[in-house]
C-alpha cells in the first residue's frame, strides 16, 4: 500500500509546472514549495499516517501546495471589517490617499538628503522637523523606526550607565511580548522603580533622585486602565521636580493623539501638544496610531537633547527611509491644514468620527448589493455594534457602530470566516454568538460593493 502510494506522488518538477498556471510566485519558489510538500507527503505515508484517497493523491498533493503558495504571500491587501480601527494584525493605520500618493513620487530618485537649491547634502529629517515642530510647538524633533526604538535611543544617550526612574506602574508590555523593563535594560541604563500598581506621590520620586540619575520616565497607559484607588503625580509636578534637579523628563505617550482628538476620544488621553506645553523635555509616541500615519517613533522636545539624539550613533541604525518619511510627512501636512481635510482624507480620524448614521446608513448599502444568491444560502440583518480604536491607544473606548450580521445555512460559521479570510480580496469580520459580523465602521464607501461579492463567494465556496 506504502508502495502504491508513493509511485502515485507527482515529482517536483511535474507539480511546480502544474503551480505556475495562474500563480505569480517566482518559479523558484514555486519548486521550493513543490519539493517541501512532495516530501512532507512522502513522509505522512512513511509513518501511515496519510489518511486521504489514495486515487487522489496527485490532485490532493497540488491542492496542498496551492494552499501553501496562497497563504505564504504577506502583506496583501485585505477589507477590515471587524471594528477595530487600529487592528495591529492588520497593519494598525491605513494610510491616507495623499500619502501613498506620496510614497509613489518618492519610490524613484528623489530628494532624500540633498538641497535643490546648493546641490549640498542635507539632513534627511529636515521637513519632518519643520512640521512637527509647527504642528507641536516643540523646539526641535526626530523620527525613528517606531516608538520604542525612541524609547531606546532616549535611553541609551542620556542616562547610559546611569539610573532612570520610573513608576512600578508604567512597566508595560507592548504588544508581542515586548516590555519597557526588557528596553530599558537593554539600553544599558539601572532602571529605579518607584511607587506601587495604583499609587505614585511625588514623595516616591524624591526619595531616590541623586546625581547618578539620568533620566526620569513617564509613560502613558495607553493600552491598559488603573482605576479606583489611586494616585499619581500631574506631568507639572514631575516637570517641576525634574527642572529643580536638572533632570530631564521623558513623557512615552504612545497614541500620537494631536489636538485635532479633542473631544472625539476619552479626556485623560495625552495630547502631544498639551504634553509640550506643560514642559515635558521629550515626548515620544508612535507615527501608525492616532495619528494616522506609517510606523515610526517620533520624538519632540528640547532641541539641546534632541540635537544629542541626533549625533547617537544609534540614530543611524534606527533612521526611517525615504517611503516611511514621504508617508510621514503627507501625514502631518493634513493636520497642519484643518479638521476638515482630516475628515475627509485621514481614514484613520473619519473611522472614528464618523456620525452613527452613516455606518448604519453603508451597513443597509451592503444589503442592497447582495444578490438573491445570498439570501438562499444565509440569513442576512443589520445590527447595532460596537467598535473600538484598538493597537494600544485609549483602552476600553468603546464606538457605537453598525454590523451586517451573517448566518449561513449551508455552512459552518468558521468556515465561513476562513473561506472570507482566505478569498480574493480578503475579508477579516468576526464570530460572535455563532454569527459572523462585518463591522462597518472599518469599512470604506468604495470596498462595499468588493466585499458584497467576498461574501457571496466565500458561501458558495466548497468545504
Amino acid at each position: 500500500m506504502k508502495n502504491d502510494l508513493l509511485r502515485g506522488l507527482p515529482s517536483v518538477e511535474k507539480l511546480a509546472q502544474e503551480l505556475e498556471e495562474g500563480n505569480s510566485v517566482p518559479r523558484a519558489m514555486l519548486i521550493k514549495v513543490a519539493r517541501e510538500t512532495v516530501e512532507h507527503a512522502r513522509t505522512m505515508i512513511f509513518k501511515s499516517k496519510w489518511d486521504r484517497s489514495a486515487g487522489k493523491l496527485a490532485a490532493t498533493v497540488r491542492k496542498m501546495a496551492q494552499n501553501r503558495i496562497e497563504q505564504m504571500k504577506s502583506p496583501v491587501l485585505v477589507i477590515n471589517a471587524t471594528g477595530v480601527v487600529l487592528h495591529t494584525g492588520l497593519g494598525r493605520a491605513p494610510l491616507s490617499a495623499t500619502a501613498v500618493n506620496a510614497l509613489k513620487e518618492a519610490a524613484g530618485y528623489c530628494t532624500l538628503e540633498i538641497s535643490r537649491e546648493t546641490g549640498e547634502r542635507q539632513s534627511r529629517l529636515l521637513y519632518i522637523e519643520e512640521l512637527l515642530q509647527a504642528w507641536t510647538g516643540a523646539e526641535s524633533a526626530i523620527a525613528v523606526n517606531n516608538n520604542a526604538a525612541g524609547m531606546f535611543l532616549c535611553l541609551n544617550e542620556l542616562a547610559l550607565g546611569r539610573k532612570v526612574v520610573i513608576a512600578r506602574s508604567e512597566l508595560v508590555e507592548i504588544g508581542g511580548s515586548f516590555r519597557l523593563p526588557d528596553i530599558l535594560q537593554s539600553s544599558g541604563v539601572e532602571m529605579v522603580e518607584i511607587g506601587t500598581t495604583n499609587k505614585v506621590r511625588l514623595s516616591d520620586y524624591e526619595r531616590v533622585l541623586d546625581d547618578d540619575v539620568g533620566l526620569i520616565i513617564t509613560v502613558h497607559s495607553s493600552n491598559y486602565r488603573i482605576v479606583g484607588f489611586t494616585e499619581y503625580p500631574s506631568l507639572k509636578q514631575l516637570v517641576e521636580l525634574g527642572q529643580e534637579n536638572k533632570i530631564p523628563i521623558l513623557f512615552d505617550i504612545g497614541s500620537g493623539a494631536g489636538d485635532a482628538w479633542h473631544g472625539l476620544i476619552a479626556k485623560d488621553e495625552p495630547i502631544v501638544q498639551n504634553a509640550v506645553e506643560d514642559g515635558a523635555d521629550l515626548v515620544a509616541f508612535s507615527g501608525d496610531k492616532l495619528l494616522g500615519g506609517p510606523q515610526a517613533g517620533i520624538i519632540v522636545g528640547r532641541e539641546e537633547l534632541i540635537t544629542r539624539l541626533k549625533t547617537n550613533p544609534m540614530a543611524r541604525a534606527l533612521r526611517i527611509d525615504k517611503l516611511v518619511i514621504a508617508a510621514l510627512s503627507a501625514t502631518l501636512e493634513l493636520y497642519l491644514a484643518d479638521e476638515e481635510m482630516l475628515r475627509e482624507h485621514l481614514p484613520v480620524f473619519r473611522m472614528i468620527s464618523e456620525p452613527e448614521e452613516i455606518v448604519k446608513a453603508r451597513a443597509a448599502q451592503l444589503i442592497q448589493q447582495l444578490n438573491e444568491a445570498v439570501s438562499s444560502n444565509a440569513v442576512v440583518e443589520i445590527a447595532p455594534s460596537t467598535a473600538t480604536i484598538g493597537g494600544g491607544s485609549v483602552p476600553g473606548e468603546e464606538i457605537q457602530s453598525w454590523a451586517v450580521t451573517v448566518k449561513p445555512a449551508n455552512i459552518s460559521v468558521t468556515k465561513l470566516s476562513k473561506n472570507l479570510r482566505t478569498g480574493a480580496p480578503s475579508v477579516f469580520g468576526y464570530i460572535f454568538e455563532d454569527v459572523f459580523r462585518f463591522d462597518l465602521r472599518t469599512v470604506s464607501d468604495g470596498e462595499v460593493g468588493a466585499l458584497a461579492e467576498a461574501l457571496e463567494k466565500a458561501l458558495s465556496a466548497e468545504s
